[in-house]
């Protein structure tokens, strides 16, 4: 299951329902007095398996997200690593020199 397009955005930001789609949701409603409860708890089921598939894609995608943000703190803190390392040895040079 994609947890983002190739842009990065969420796989179902932008979509809008098709014809298709709407057609499937209301086919799914219709029933008779017999089936009517089925027919519910069916849709209520769905309902509650669908919601359960969008949290687990908020979740990865948020957490491909902290990863991303988590390795770029640690390229950022090892470049201040370096920054001071080289300003250290300036400095060291500088008050060598001036003996």
């Amino acid at each position: 299951m994609a947890v983002a397009t190739e842009d990065g955005r969420p796989p179902w930001l932008g979509m809008e329902p098709t014809r298709n789609l709407q057609a499937i949701c209301i086919d799914g409603l219709y029933c008779t007095q017999e089936t009517a409860e089925d027919t519910v708890r069916s849709v209520i089921a769905n309902t509650y398996r669908e919601a359960d598939q969008v949290r687990s894609e908020v979740a990865a995608a948020v957490s491909e997200r902290i990863q991303a943000l988590q390795a770029r703190q640690q390229q950022l803190l090892d470049e201040i690593d370096v920054l001071v390392q080289s300003k250290v040895q300036v400095h060291h040079l500088a008050n060598f020199q001036s003996i």
